[in-house]
């Protein structure tokens, strides 16, 4: 798998790496290109996929999940969205009518069955990466939310120096606003937020450290700074992990 050209994905499925240490822990699920014009989640999943490929990194603990490409038909096109704006409205339903609603109908699922939702976005020019942080704990009709505490230590942990908080409240405002330009007999807040995760805007070389992640151990006698192997698969202490591949029909969804 080469880390700097991802293949093309199929506009007609969903593909996920999942990886799972045989110690308990969390279970994170990484998401890139959910606008098929912001790549740069997509090239650093693909890039953390190869260091565990090649043994560079191990998983000791818990689960992650990497979904490189969320919107492939948007992705395969190079434009931000496919038939919508799939971060407008992840929700699944019974009666899919476009290509969005058939990816929700699978991304959600991936989602529910995960504690930790990375989601991977890309600026349209050079700059320093950010994390977008989520609400306090509160109990309000916009975000309702009771993980601030752990969300502070992901943004934390994930290498940004700059963290965003706060802009939650500001975008629905401004929702509000350009619905009472357009529509001046609507109101209302927040219906256009994906509701129930939290996107962060993050630097994709820092995904090892989450979810049990480290670097494989060096081999006895291997020179410092040299390349990392695994043990032999008899050794002691050999990969505490199992693994899987999942790939959706979106036909199906």
């Amino acid at each position: 798998m080469s880390a700097g050209a991802p293949a093309m994905p199929s506009t007609r499925s969903l593909r996920a790496h999942c990886f799972a240490g045989l110690a308990p822990g969390p279970r994170l699920i990484v998401t890139g290109a959910v606008h098929g014009n912001e790549t740069a989640g997509t090239h650093g999943i693909e890039q953390v996929l190869a260091q565990i490929e090649g043994g560079a990194i191990e998983i000791v603990r818990g689960q992650v999940t990497f979904v490189p490409v969320c919107n492939p038909l948007a992705y395969v096109h190079g434009r931000r969205m496919g038939q919508r704006n799939l971060n407008r409205r992840l929700q699944p339903t019974a009666t899919p009518q476009d290509n969005e609603d058939r990816i929700a109908g699978v991304l959600c699922r991936w989602l529910a069955a995960h504690d930790v939702l990375l989601d991977l976005h890309s600026f349209r020019s050079p700059g320093r990466p950010f994390v977008l942080r989520g609400p306090a704990d509160n109990r309000g009709e916009l975000e309702p939310f009771a993980q601030a505490e752990a969300e502070a230590r992901l943004a934390a942990h994930v290498g940004p120096s700059r963290v965003v908080d706060g802009w939650m409240d500001a975008y629905a405002e401004g929702v509000a606003r350009r619905r009472a330009r357009t529509d001046p007999g609507r109101g209302g807040r927040g219906s256009e937020l994906w509701r129930g995760h939290h996107r962060i805007h993050a630097q994709p070389g820092r995904l090892r450290h989450h979810a049990g992640m480290r670097p494989a151990r060096r081999p006895r006698g291997a020179r410092r700074g040299g390349p990392r192997h695994p043990p032999d698969a008899g050794a002691a202490g050999a990969w505490p992990m199992g693994r899987c591949r999942r790939r959706h029909s979106l036909s199906s969804a």
